[in-house]
């Protein structure tokens, strides 16, 4: 008669063909004992085999199920790796765009600092330039007085000038009249 001690040693994969030989040597040797008998014989072997093969089967279903759960572990290690270094290139170029602002910044007050200084200086070039164009237009009058003067002037030694040929021949025609009267 088959014993527990029998299915417990019959349990596991490898051992299952060895315990359905163990049971069909025990059913022949029983032979004629009963129906009964054989038939709890049989429904046991069966029902052992139908569990071993269930348990390898989820055996089987665990293992895939694990290696998939470890290939997915893998593909999610992976994907925080590159996560992770995606977060870093992130961080860096955040990093440079603060610099470049800084930079950016630093500048656009040194440009308004320089274009303060160049529109006192274009301010300081177009007052000098009032003040020249000032001057011009004075010295531009003075020149005019300077030539109205020159040319009353000239007008003036022309009259002496007539004046003095004048008195010069009036002078002469004198002479002659006096060295007439000389004699």
């Amino acid at each position: 008669m088959i014993t527990n001690e029998y299915i417990e040693k019959c349990k596991g994969k490898d051992k299952i063909n060895y315990c359905i030989l163990i049971v069909a040597l025990l059913i022949g040797i029983v032979g004629g004992v009963g129906i009964i008998s054989l038939k709890n014989v049989g429904e046991n072997a069966k029902k052992m085999y139908s569990q071993n093969l269930q348990g390898v089967y989820m055996l089987t279903d665990m293992k895939q199920n694990l290696t998939e759960i470890k290939s997915n572990l893998a593909d999610l290690i992976n994907l925080k790796k590159d996560v992770n270094k995606q977060f870093e290139a992130y961080e860096k170029t955040g990093t440079q765009y603060y610099k470049d602002s800084e930079f950016v910044s630093n500048m656009s007050e040194e440009i308004a600092a320089m274009s303060e200084e160049v529109t006192a200086t274009v301010g300081q070039v177009s007052e000098a330039i009032q003040n020249m164009a000032g001057t011009t237009q004075k010295s531009t009058e003075h020149a005019l007085n300077i030539k109205e003067s020159m040319n009353e002037t000239t007008q003036g030694l022309e009259q002496v000038a007539s004046t003095v040929q004048g008195q010069a021949e009036l002078a002469q025609k004198l002479n002659e009249v006096v060295q007439k009267f000389s004699i």
